[in-house]
């Protein structure tokens, strides 16, 4: 694994990855596991990124949707494996013990991925295809039994030893017994009757009575008041049971020395499994953190691009979720047309948070880590990553914080190039602005000269106006809602940023005769500048939240003119059936009377000259059936006139078939076919069997300086993840993206509260009932969540 290269020495810490990495060992169950964390790096390997991406990927989805992955016993062997590779050791009944665990875990673990062949194939691909090895387990269980213990059975001369051992033992017990009942009449035994010592049994007797049983004195007490005496008719017995647990330790001994030698052989393997344990633990701390921080995988590239769809600062995420709060996320895109972003705006708007935020999600991604963004995030791989940020004075160097910018400034720009990704906090700040600007501008020439990525936090107009004026620069703005004067907190790319200063200062009250004088004593130029971008911000302001009222008004528009539409299609619709079914009816009661008439004329005889009357009203009837008939005919023709669509077809138009409910799009019209696209099948059909149900949508370009709607429509997740969150929160949530949806007509949402209670779930389905929008709630598949994840089909 190649390392990155990181400038300068201990960036790592300024973007605060070092209290990722301690999140990651806390997590680890193991010191197998804790092994790899404290290991872990930022690296440009690509391969090896997207293993551990898929590895933990995979990892995050089974603990939240799978059973439990087997993480009983990953004890770490050194010990054992230290003893196992020199010959003639012997492992001991404890040490064999928690080898046994270890094992079975290990035999768990691929039991588990066999039950669920390719399903995590990431995470299986780490036993390498091979089958549990299975040969020293099934030494050690013939041996170990669940108490750590050697077997009965195991050999007959352990068993005739324990025999014997269980007999001297039942000897001493009732010869002990006899005697401690003679001393306890006596009145000869001091509080606690007997005890152990040596491991011999004694009893515990006053001093003034330790002449009345014969036996040997083990120990006093520290008055000198208890004696602790093993009587003399028990030495014997004791003698006896002594030496058989020796011959029982030799007989142990010997069996796990022949156990020992078994197993050696495969050592090596068991080396394996305990990396693989090890790998396990660490992959499940990276997933628990992923899970903590809602994060995912994004689209990783080979080539250097940042394309961050809703990007939170991890650290400052976890924090929030802490105190209840919301994290405002990030959207920032840079790529070989534009590289640089510089961002500016006011103190304290969030430019740092915006800088540091994009570093740490980039170099965690690098470490192997999911990252919080949306899947939709496309991320590169940068080589080198280039970091400052904060002060850097040194005492020791002698440099003060601008020297010691100015000489990580000078590193960057010998070792920048295309794979570069440089982040620069407060550029040219810690000298004279002129010259500072001055210095900062010309830096940032040569880095965007080397073709490098960077993000760069500023206040100086000069590299705004450097941004608006190079190609593969752009200009970024923190926005501030000047009404409130408070931070918003908002990245909007494409537009320089005020810092206002002299608004900033008015809020918290220094004298207006100050401001006054201070603005008297700046540039006008400069300060027109200011003003224009302050002016720019509100007006911009302004116009996103009316041109997103008025986008919402005309989605509803749209939605009453269809809704109106279908209806008067099938008011008509219900008119003619009506019109139809009464002359059917009419024709019915004709036939009906014919035919009465026609028994009539079969029941009577009728005389000659009636004959010419009976052939006059058969004619007059059968007119009056082709009559009916005709107009019968059109009037059924006029009803399948209606069925057919009253809208117009046309490509992009969404069609269903007569007599079918699944929708498709009309990709291409031939003549009187219609090729038309339905989920991933395309069919050619007639378009006398089509109806329309939508025409396409007309494709405005919503553009307002620089907004563009469809980023908008691209930038939208339709997935939600609401775990963990109180029902007010989650549902203010709901009601926001159901409004998005709308408003960019989305098809459906995808909402995850997770299982638990269920009442996350249920406020949120109620909730959903009150939209007219929502076509159909369900839950997920229950091989993807069921009743964890609420799946909702909008009209």
């Amino acid at each position: 694994m190649i390392q990155t290269i990181l400038y300068p020495e201990g960036g790592i810490e300024k973007l605060e990855l070092d209290k990722l990495i301690r999140i990651v060992e806390n997590n680890c169950t193991s010191s197998l596991g804790l092994r790899f964390a404290k290991k872990m790096q930022v690296t440009d390997n690509y391969n090896f990124i997207m293993m551990a991406l898929f590895q933990v990927k995979e990892f995050k989805t089974l603990i939240e949707l799978d059973e439990s992955f087997p993480t009983d016993s990953y004890h770490d062997l050194s010990e054992q494996l230290l003893y196992l590779e020199i010959e003639n050791s012997v492992l001991s009944e404890e040490q064999f013990f928690i080898l046994m665990q270890f094992l079975k875990t290990i035999k768990s673990i691929h039991q588990y991925f066999k039950k669920r062949a390719g399903t995590y194939a990431n995470l299986e691909g780490l036993l390498e295809g091979n089958d549990f090895n299975d040969i020293a387990l099934n030494h050690i269980i013939r041996v170990i039994n669940e108490e750590g213990k050697v077997k009965n059975g195991v050999s007959k001369e352990l068993d005739k030893i324990r025999s014997e051992i269980r007999q001297t033992e039942r000897a001493l017990e009732k010869k002990f017994e006899s005697i401690l009942q003679a001393a306890q009449a006596g009145g000869w035994l001091a509080a606690g009757s007997e005890s152990l010592k040596n491991g011999r049994r004694v009893l515990t007797l006053h001093a003034e009575h330790k002449r009345k049983i014969k036996g040997i004195i083990h120990d006093e007490s520290a008055s000198g008041k208890t004696v602790f005496l093993e009587p003399e008719q028990t030495i014997e017995i004791s003698n006896d049971l002594f030496e058989l647990r020796q011959e029982e330790k030799r007989e142990i001994y010997r069996i796990l020395k022949t156990l020992s030698d078994a197993i050696r052989p495969e050592t090596h393997e068991i080396r394996f499994y305990q990396k693989i344990a090890g790998l396990y633990d660490f992959i499940r701390a990276k997933a628990l953190l992923a899970q903590q921080l809602n994060a995912h995988m994004p689209d990783l590239k080979k080539n250097p691009v940042l394309s961050l769809i809703n990007a939170n600062h991890p650290l400052l995420l976890l924090h929030n979720q802490i105190l209840k709060r919301k994290t405002i996320p990030l959207n920032i895109s840079l790529n070989e047309e534009e590289r640089i972003l510089i961002i500016s705006g006011p103190n304290a708007g969030g430019k740092s948070v915006a800088l540091k935020s994009i570093g740490l999600i980039q170099v965690m991604l690098q470490c192997g880590m999911l990252v919080p963004v949306s899947p939709d995030s496309k991320m590169g791989v940068f080589s080198k990553i280039c970091i400052e940020v904060g002060d850097h004075q040194s005492i020791e160097n002698d440099l003060s914080t601008y020297s010691s910018h100015l000489s990580n400034l000078k590193e960057f720009l010998k070792v920048a190039n295309a794979t570069t990704l440089f982040l620069i906090d407060e550029f040219g700040t810690g000298t004279d602005p002129m010259f500072g600007g001055a210095i900062a501008e010309a830096v940032l020439e040569g880095l965007n000269q080397k073709k490098s990525f960077g993000v760069v936090t500023t206040h100086y107009s000069n590299l705004k106006l450097f941004a608006s004026n190079s190609k593969g620069v752009i200009n970024g703005s923190m926005l501030f809602d000047i009404d409130t004067m408070n931070p918003l907190y908002i990245l909007k790319i494409g537009e320089a940023g005020s810092s206002h200063a002299f608004e900033i200062a008015k809020k918290i009250g220094l004298p207006s005769n100050i401001i006054n004088k201070a603005k008297s004593k700046v540039d006008k130029s400069y300060q027109n500048f200011d003003a224009l971008l302050s002016s720019m911000e509100t007006d911009k302001h302004w116009l996103d939240v009316k041109q997103e009222k008025l986008d919402k008004s005309q989605k509803e528009l749209d939605a009453l003119t269809n809704s109106y539409s279908r209806l008067k299609n099938d008011i008509e619709k219900q008119k003619q059936q009506i019109i139809t079914d009464a002359k059917q009816k009419a024709l019915e009661g004709l036939e009906k009377v014919n035919k009465k008439f026609e028994k009539l004329l079969q029941d009577f005889n009728v005389k000659p000259e009636k004959k010419s009357m009976q052939s006059t009203i058969r004619k007059e009837i059968d007119q009056e059936k082709q009559e009916l008939k005709a107009e019968l005919k059109i009037e059924k023709e006029k009803t399948e006139t209606i069925k057919k669509p009253v809208l117009e077809l046309k490509v992009g138009a969404t069609v269903k078939l007569d007599d079918g409910n699944q929708t498709g799009i009309v990709e291409e019209i031939r003549k009187d076919k219609a090729l038309v696209a339905f989920n991933n099948m395309k069919t050619l059909v007639s378009t006398n069997e089509l109806e329309v149900i939508e025409l396409p949508k007309v494709k405005i370009e919503k553009r307002i300086k620089g907004i563009d709607y469809d980023a908008a429509t691209k930038d939208f997740n339709p997935s939600l993840d609401l775990r963990g969150m109180r029902a007010d929160e989650a549902l203010a949530i709901v009601e926001s993206q159901l409004d998005k949806a709308m408003i960019l007509g989305m098809s459906s949402l995808r909402i995850l509260h997770g299982k638990g209670d269920g009442i996350l779930r249920r406020a949120i389905r109620e909730l959903l009932k009150k939209y007219d929008i929502v076509k159909e709630v369900k839950s997920e598949h229950p091989d993807f969540g069921g009743e964890g994840i609420t799946l909702v089909e909008l009209k």
